[in-house]
């Protein structure tokens, strides 16, 4: 709840369920110059997990395994 903004408002994404499968997608900057932030770094793997809130108080939803993301080299944005 709340207004969106500091370092959870640099985050920008939506999802939709489609065919049985959600699609999440998500952008932030590649350097956000947080300090609760990883930076992109490109040919390192950063790995992170994905949460979603069920409505359930405990036991949300989650990746058992975190998800590789990768920088192609060369990336700017």
């Amino acid at each position: 709840s709340g207004q969106y903004e500091g370092d959870r408002g640099d985050l920008v994404g939506g999802a939709r369920w489609a065919d049985g499968h959600w699609t999440l997608e998500t952008s932030r900057k590649i350097k956000t110059g947080s300090k609760f932030d990883k930076d992109f770094v490109a040919g390192h793997p950063l790995y992170m997990w994905v949460s979603v809130f069920d409505h359930t108080q405990t036991r949300h939803t989650r990746h058992a395994r975190p998800v590789r993301v990768t920088l192609a080299d060369g990336g700017s944005r």
